[in-house]
């Protein structure tokens, strides 16, 4: 819960919508658009604790450790099915940014891999 009320304005910008309800209980009111029906609490369980890792390595910011756990937990898993019009819309949702052939982390694996 103390996690949550820190990042508790990134997931909003996001497009969660929580509500606390008693001591440790949170409502999700609202999910981002792509998230699928089913993994709405997973994710941002997911989201939360991929956090709790990032803010321990001092790296990133908050808004960027929240984007970041995001765009991992919330991906498409293997063994996913997809429709073919959710595939083209993942498609033309790649291409639509500034950087479709990169991964938001492209500098972890460089140092993983010994690039500096």
């Amino acid at each position: 819960m103390e996690i949550l009320n820190e990042i508790e304005k990134h997931i909003v910008f996001l497009g969660f919508s929580v509500r606390k309800f008693g001591k440790n209980v949170v409502v999700i009111e609202g999910v981002p658009p792509d998230v699928r029906t089913g993994k709405e609490e997973i994710i941002l369980r997911e989201v939360i604790e991929q956090y709790q890792e990032y803010k321990h390595r001092d790296i990133l910011s908050v808004q960027d450790a929240v984007a970041k756990s995001y765009a991992c937990r919330g991906s498409i898993m293997s063994g996913d099915r997809l429709s073919h019009s959710e595939m083209n819309s993942l498609i033309d949702q790649l291409f639509s940014t500034e950087m479709p052939y990169v991964c938001p982390h492209v500098a972890e694996l460089d140092k993983m891999f010994g690039r500096t």
